[in-house]
């Protein structure tokens, strides 16, 4: 039984979005005949994981664990993550490409939207999609508003700093 991850998506041909795997997701992953799986959390993959990715010729690129930088202030995520992420799945090298963090929401949500400005979509579509995945995962509406103008003005800088490169 082909089973997807909670919060899979199709971000473009050959580009995934994801939570972080479980065993109970190999079947349905080992067939997108994955090249690479980028980490943005900070988090390790179980050793489950590891061993899955390590199997099927999956390179593993954990930036979140590289880069991760402790009080960011404001920022969901460090803007040298999500840039360098963008680079590498810019690079279709990598393709298939799986993109992913602990919650598939946050520091996935805004790597998507940061691709999708530089795609030229619209700071709305991007909230919606972005909005779409986290649902209900935090039903304050205030902090969820807090958290979208943060990743609206971080996906600026980085979008900024992609172009300029």
């Amino acid at each position: 039984m082909l089973t997807p991850p909670e919060q899979f998506g199709i971000i473009e041909k050959g580009v995934y979005r994801s939570d972080m795997l479980h065993p109970s997701h190999f079947s349905f992953i080992k067939a997108l005949q994955l090249k690479t799986a980028l980490v943005l959390s900070p988090e390790v993959p179980t050793r489950a994981v590891l061993n899955f990715l390590e199997e099927n010729n999956i390179k593993l690129v954990h930036l979140g664990l590289s880069i991760w930088k402790p009080n960011l202030g404001w920022r969901p995520v460090s803007e040298e993550l999500i840039k360098d992420g963008l680079e590498m799945a810019l690079d279709v090298g990598n393709h298939p490409i799986l993109v992913l963090c602990t919650s598939g929401i946050h520091e996935t949500g805004t790597f998507v939207g940061c691709l999708r400005k530089l795609q030229n979509w619209n700071f709305s579509s991007i909230v919606a999609e972005y909005r779409s995945y986290a649902g209900n995962k935090n039903n304050n509406n205030y902090c969820n508003k807090k958290k979208e103008r943060n990743h609206k003005s971080l996906i600026k800088d980085v979008v900024c700093m992609v172009q300029i490169k």
